[in-house]
């Protein structure tokens, strides 16, 4: 009986341990080209007045003709949103020679500054609302911003392109090291990027006589992934 249990024990302590598996590890990206179908205008109004009551009322009066203008043309409330509404006093220059600060100088006035940002679901649109904004009373425009109502899908097929641009590459990477893959260890998704690309700003004041044209352009839309597979021993 000690002679059996002897060679058992030998047998536990001799036997060799299983290699821990290889795996390899590649990273892939995928790019779907894409029009953008909606658009975010940022705009506003500045108004300036003696007091801080009447720049205010007339800043107010300015922005509700907006906002009836945007109501004409069918822009819901819900894809109008205020963005800032300053009120800040305005001093007087600085003397000729003075080194002064402008809380040390005489108050002669007061700004309000009110932005929106309007989302169009049809991006073609923009020139014709900008337009009708000014006419109403913007004299201060932040930018167009490009964006897709629904990016879903193409995401997707961004997705898709990362996984076969990582197989691709796998397979380069083991022909090369002269190795042979196995099943699919883990695939993560190391993010998607949706672009929000916006257009120059335009400067306070400034008028069209016709809409301005607004080129809409392409967008990239970009998924990256990394894959494992595990090696064959």
């Amino acid at each position: 009986m000690r002679y059996c249990l002897a060679t058992l024990l030998l047998c536990a302590i001799t036997l060799p341990a299983a290699a821990d598996p290889a795996y390899l590890t590649v990273a892939g990206q995928g790019t779907v080209n894409a029009t953008p179908d909606a658009v975010i205008i940022n705009t506003g109004v500045i108004s300036s007045a003696k007091t801080a009551r009447e720049a205010l009322s007339a800043n107010s009066q300015t922005m509700s003709t907006l906002f009836a203008t945007l109501k004409k043309l069918g822009v819901p409330d819900r894809s109008v949103r205020t963005t800032n509404l300053n009120l800040s006093p305005q001093y007087a220059p600085t003397p000729s020679g003075s080194m002064s600060l402008p809380y040390d100088r005489p108050v002669i006035g007061y700004r309000v500054v009110n932005n929106v940002n309007v989302t169009l679901d049809e991006a073609a649109r923009a020139g014709a609302v900008l337009d009708a904004l000014v006419a109403a009373g913007a004299n201060q425009a932040g930018g167009l911003s490009y964006i897709f109502k629904n990016d879903q899908g193409l995401l997707s097929q961004a997705r898709t392109e990362a996984v076969k641009n990582a197989i691709e590459r796998a397979g380069t990477y083991a022909a090369a090291a002269g190795i042979t893959l196995g099943a699919i260890h883990t695939i993560n998704d190391t993010g998607a990027i949706s672009p929000f690309y916006g257009a120059p700003a335009m400067a306070p004041g400034f008028a069209a006589n016709t809409p301005p044209p607004i080129g809409l352009g392409e967008q990239t839309l970009r998924a990256n992934v990394t894959v494992s597979w595990e090696i064959k021993q």
